[in-house]
């Protein structure tokens, strides 16, 4: 690319966004939040604009800032910024609302952000010996060998450290393969996006995912899909509440389908159960013959 034709780019199609708003990624520290604020900023930063009307489709779909993020990741990031007070929204028509940016609430969190990061002063104090070398004694001490004359040069005696630190070379790292919880197999039943974003919940709170505890989340969500409980409101109820576990909620709904397959096992195994019952009598009634039989014979 040629700089006219980068230049050219810039000036045709591009979007200003302050330093403010960028180091909000620090803060956030979560990808699809930061999205869904530089959206926002995008569209109610413009000059002579404080405010905006969005639906949660132009969030996904938007042909200039559109994030391509799935519509439960976008409320959740909205509701994290809402509760940060980064932003306020009023109910509008259509399903809309009305978003306005907190410039002083950014102000005062990246503000937070930056003075946390900041070194410790370091406290005064007296000289080790066993760590620097100390300076003793100062003398003039006269350097000429003529009778008469003195060419005095001030001599300085220093003491070496008593200890002297013995450094030891460092045995390299053993470089250990990275768990990518993103990439751990799920069953079919489980959306791809609710898991996805209960990783990304794992992170925020500090507590990322390890192959052992993705293991331990999958098996107990297989069991209560067997056990009638939708997993996926599962899924959502601990991202909702940033709950590193999973916790039995609601129960899957069933298609009519289903409900007439269970309607029609019960009379059948009925059925089956009082054949069963007729059969062992008779067995039973040949059984009590063959032997009154026998003690009359």
């Amino acid at each position: 690319m040629t700089d006219d034709e980068r230049q050219g780019l810039l000036m045709s199609d591009f979007v200003q966004v302050p330093n403010l708003i960028l180091q909000m990624q620090r803060v956030l520290k979560n990808g699809n939040t930061y999205a869904c604020l530089q959206f926002i900023w995008c569209k109610t930063g413009g000059w002579g604009r404080n405010a905006d009307t969005i639906a949660y489709s132009q969030f996904i779909n938007d042909k200039r800032y559109g994030t391509g993020l799935g519509e439960k990741t976008i409320r959740r990031s909205v509701e994290k910024l809402a509760e940060l007070g980064v932003i306020s929204m009023a109910p509008s028509f259509n399903n809309m609302h009305e978003f306005t940016l907190n410039i002083e609430k950014i102000r005062e969190l990246v503000g937070d952000e930056a003075w946390s990061k900041r070194p410790p002063l370091e406290d005064t104090s007296m000289v080790n010996l066993t760590t620097s070398p100390v300076i003793l004694t100062e003398r003039v001490v006269n350097l000429s060998d003529k009778h008469g004359q003195s060419d005095h040069h001030t001599r300085t005696t220093t003491q070496e450290p008593l200890h002297k630190n013995i450094t030891q070379e460092e045995k390299p790292k053993k470089s250990k393969d990275k768990f990518d919880a993103l990439s751990y197999p799920i069953p079919s039943f489980i959306e791809q996006e609710n898991w996805n974003d209960f990783v990304a919940m794992r992170k925020e709170i500090k507590k990322p995912l390890t192959a052992i505890s993705s293991k331990r989340t999958i098996n107990a969500l297989v069991k209560f899909d067997a056990n009638g409980f939708d997993a996926n409101d599962s899924l959502d109820y601990s991202i909702a509440n940033n709950y590193p576990g999973v916790f039995e909620r609601s129960r899957k709904q069933q298609s009519n389908n289903q409900v007439n397959r269970h309607a029609t096992k019960q009379p059948q195994a009925d059925c089956y159960a009082n054949r069963i019952d007729a059969q062992l009598a008779a067995e039973n009634e040949l059984r009590m013959r063959t032997v009154n039989q026998g003690e009359y014979s």
